[in-house]
């Protein structure tokens, strides 16, 4: 397994990508500590179901913009585990708008929201891996980051911030033997959450503008996720990896 016995953070993990990540990371014999904020059923259901197949997954009601939260949490992990191997910065939120009708604060949250958390843990978790010179750090982007697409403004800017910041974070710390990476999904689709708009996004043509002729899975997401925390990535650093079958070529 290529995650045995390593300890593991992901963000915004009890649904969608985040959960996929968590479950992928088990199966591969990582202990993994998640957050959510509203989710606390799916959160305790995810701990019970990778306890069932053998696993260990921690839930933590955790706000990632507050940076007390985010110490505590991080504090915690390693004064048990004395070791926190892989951070996923994954959790955020979308607000669709086109800019006449996008308010400030719909701007503003998405940005605030998607970049904040990903500061506060990167912060506290890279203290710990520069004093064992070893760690990976994988942040969940976004194709729009560099290829945006109409009313999403506020998401594009935040997950260009995203990619700017892997690599700003890359150049600081790879002297410090920590490996900073980030992975931008095209259209991925949550089977219990196909909403209206991915069935209308599907009726209109998209899988012609993807040439894989599929729509994403979470579990491809996850895969690339796993290969930038295992030790097959040891040279890369400062990567934004696309995982969207052709979409933006």
């Amino acid at each position: 397994m290529r995650l045995n016995g390593e300890i593991a953070i992901v963000t915004g993990g009890s649904r969608g990508i985040g959960r996929a990540i968590v479950e992928r990371f088990c199966s591969e014999g990582a202990i993994v500590h998640f957050t959510y904020l509203k989710s606390e059923e799916l959160a305790r259901k995810l701990e019970e179901s990778i306890s069932d197949k053998g696993g260990t997954a921690i839930a933590w009601k955790v706000d990632g913009r507050i940076e007390s939260e985010v110490e505590n949490m991080v504090s915690e992990i390693f004064n048990k585990y004395k070791q926190i191997d892989t951070l996923v910065n994954n959790a955020g939120i979308v607000r669709d708008l086109l800019i006449m009708s996008m308010e400030p604060e719909d701007f503003g949250d998405v940005v605030y929201n998607n970049l904040l958390g990903v500061f506060n843990f990167s912060k506290y978790v890279s203290r710990y891996m520069i004093m064992r010179k070893k760690g990976k750090i994988v942040n969940i982007s976004s194709v729009v980051g560099d290829s945006p697409e109409r009313g999403q403004c506020n998401y594009a800017a935040s997950k260009a911030g995203i990619d700017c910041f892997t690599k700003t974070l890359a150049i600081e710390l790879g002297p410090k033997g920590v490996n900073v990476n980030a992975v931008a999904p095209g259209i991925v689709i949550v089977t219990d959450q196909l909403t209206e708009k991915n069935a209308r996004l599907i009726r209109e043509g998209l899988l012609r503008r993807i040439p894989l002729g599929r729509l994403g899975q979470v579990d491809d997401v996850a895969n690339s996720v796993l290969f930038f925390a295992s030790a097959e990535s040891d040279y890369i650093t400062g990567t934004v990896l696309r995982v969207d079958g052709g979409y933006k070529i």
